[in-house]
């Protein structure tokens, strides 16, 4: 499922405008929450808003293909790259 939602690996496939209308909103409210929740943390990424986003989508798309990588019969949450294991970390 994460494949087929975050990549492109149906050959030929191109996103309807409607589907692409839907996940410009989706980015739209996450932009919003992100820069909630900084101003309300009172921290400065020092990155512009949409740059922060980028980065934070990153980030848990490559943590999100790390779990699948390495542990794909594991459910979300568990495994090397839980909040719990990285909670241990620090």
């Amino acid at each position: 499922m994460f494949k087929l939602l975050f990549e492109r690996h149906v050959p030929g496939f191109v996103p309807s405008d409607e589907s692409m209308a839907e996940m410009y909103a989706a980015l739209t409210e996450g932009r919003q929450q992100l820069g909630d929740s900084l101003r309300a943390a009172n921290l400065d990424p020092g990155l512009s808003l949409d740059q922060a986003l980028d980065l934070f989508i990153a980030i848990q798309h490559g943590i999100t293909a790390l779990h699948l990588a390495n542990s794909p019969d594991l459910p979300i949450g568990e495994g090397r790259f839980s909040t719990r294991a990285i909670q241990c970390r620090l």
